[in-house]
């Protein structure tokens, strides 16, 4: 474990290495989506504010061009 200060000023702590965080990260989305199109958005909620404790923003969205709903880190 390490202590960091990200981009905001914000002390962040760091568990595991880059790889190990990334592949959290992705899978933590995954399992959002996943609860998202079931319409379980208390799981949702709690995957968004899981990844929001690690630094990470989601913005949700229609696809212009598809209307399929999506998400993006901010």
């Amino acid at each position: 474990m390490r202590v960091d200060v990200n981009d905001k000023g914000k002390i962040v702590l760091i568990f595991g290495n880059r790889q190990d965080i990334d592949t959290r990260v992705k899978e933590l989305i995954e399992l959002r989506n996943e609860a998202r199109a079931r319409k379980d958005f208390r799981e949702s909620d709690r995957l968004r504010s899981e990844l929001a404790g690690m630094g990470i923003t989601l913005r949700d969205f229609k696809d212009p061009h598809t209307g399929e709903p999506k998400s993006e880190i901010v």
